[in-house]
């Protein structure tokens, strides 16, 4: 779960860097811009810089590949960040992650099973 969060907040400090690139903003203008922003409206903000800043057709593409990727991540990352984590009592080198869905089953959680 560590290198979940090392790498993510890594990849959050870098979209900051792209954003701020690509709009000519410097390190400590695009800090106090983006320093409290929400990671799903980060990736949203790369999607608009992507379309109206980035002039080759080729680097827009990949800028829109990445924000869709960064996307399922966040939702992934969250799910392991914010998840809980059991130990059931038979496996006790066992770990599971209590995944709650929205919806009509939301007071079931599914159990994604992770060993050592």
């Amino acid at each position: 779960m560590g290198a979940v969060t090392f790498y993510w907040a890594t990849f959050e400090h870098e979209l900051v860097d792209l954003i701020g690139l690509a709009l000519g903003i410097g390190k400590k203008e695009r800090r106090i811009l983006m320093a409290k922003m929400d990671p799903k409206a980060k990736i949203a903000m790369l999607r608009v810089v992507g379309s109206k800043y980035v002039k080759r057709q080729e680097t827009r593409t990949h800028i829109n590949n990445l924000a869709k990727v960064a996307n399922a991540m966040y939702d992934m990352r969250s799910m392991f960040v914010h998840g809980a984590w059991v130990c059931p009592q038979n496996e006790p080198d066992a770990y599971e992650l209590l995944v709650i869905d929205s919806g009509e089953a939301a007071y079931l959680p599914k159990r994604m099973t992770i060993s050592d």
